[in-house]
C-alpha cells in the first residue's frame, strides 16, 4: 500500500529488479475523460536507466500528458 501511495504522489511508478535481476522500468499513467486508460513505460538495464532516470521521467510525463489530452483528459497545470 505504501508503494501505491508513493506512485500516486509522484505520478509515476518504478519497477526495480522485481521481475528480473538487472532490469528497471518506469511507468506513467495515461488518462482519458473517464479516468485511467493505461500506461506508457520504458524498460531497460538498471545500470543505464538510473543514470538518466530524471530525463526519462520528464519525457514520459510529457508524453503521457500529451496522449491523455488526445483522449479528452484535462491535464492539471
Amino acid at each position: 500500500m505504501a508503494n501505491l501511495f508513493a506512485v500516486r504522489v509522484k505520478g509515476y511508478g518504478v519497477e526495480d529488479e522485481e521481475i528480473e535481476m538487472g532490469t528497471y522500468s518506469i511507468a506513467v499513467p495515461i488518462w482519458n475523460y473517464q479516468g485511467l486508460l493505461g500506461t506508457i513505460s520504458v524498460s531497460g538495464m538498471k545500470n543505464r536507466m538510473i543514470t538518466i532516470e530524471d530525463d526519462i521521467i520528464r519525457d514520459l510525463m510529457e508524453a503521457a500528458a500529451s496522449i491523455s489530452r488526445e483522449f479528452g483528459y484535462i491535464v492539471p497545470t
